[in-house]
C-alpha cells in the first residue's frame, strides 16, 4: 500500500486511521441546580416518570438535555446511597 492510503477495514492488519475528534467546548457557562430547581425535578419526575419533555416545562429553567443529565447522575447518587429516595 502507499504511505497514507487508508485500510479498507477488514481484518488486513494494517494500522487504523481514525478521524480526528473535535475537541469539546462547554458552549455556555455552567448553572449549578438550585434546591428549589432540584425540587421541582423530583416532583416533575414523581409525576410525569422519565417523560422529560414534561419536566422540562414543570421545571422551567432547564432543557432537556440539563434534566436528562441531571437525572443520571440524581439516579447514579440514588443507587449509591440506598437511603435517598429514588
Amino acid at each position: 500500500r502507499e504511505r497514507g492510503e487508508r485500510n479498507g477495514g477488514g481484518g488486513g492488519g494494517g494500522t487504523q486511521h481514525k478521524k480526528p475528534r473535535k475537541p469539546y467546548t462547554i458552549r455556555n457557562k455552567r448553572e449549578r441546580w438550585t434546591d428549589e430547581e432540584h425540587d421541582r425535578f423530583l416532583a416533575g419526575l414523581e409525576r410525569f416518570g422519565r417523560e422529560w419533555k414534561l419536566i422540562e416545562e414543570f421545571v422551567g429553567t432547564k432543557n432537556v438535555v440539563q434534566i436528562r443529565s441531571h437525572a443520571q447522575k440524581h439516579f447514579l447518587k440514588v443507587s449509591r446511597d440506598k437511603s435517598l429516595p429514588p
